[in-house]
């Protein structure tokens, strides 16, 4: 098993060293992020038009740290939503 684990590690650099020749770190940071999993809304900025009708860039600290994306599948529950409800400003929770 470890075995298998070292050879998928292996590849994950390859790709990751192919990834860095070929574009700028910020512009991977950028793909990343758009497509972050916010309760079915992907990207930040479409999380920002979503939940509170902003533009990214104009969401107050205290707003951004009421962010954290889903990991893995989405939940039935939908936590992200229930966090950003309770967050100010917030205009939409549902998807």
């Amino acid at each position: 098993r470890r075995e298998i684990s070292v050879r998928r590690k292996l590849r994950e650099m390859k790709v990751a060293f192919s990834l860095e020749d070929a574009y700028t770190k910020t512009e991977i940071l950028e793909a990343y992020i758009n497509q972050i999993n916010f309760d079915g809304v992907y990207g930040v900025q479409s999380a920002a038009q979503h939940y509170f009708d902003k533009d990214a860039s104009q969401l107050t600290l205290r707003k951004r740290r009421c962010w954290r994306p889903s990991r893995g599948r989405p939940p039935a529950t939908r936590p992200f939503a229930t966090r950003i409800a309770r967050c100010p400003g917030a205009t939409s929770c549902s998807t």
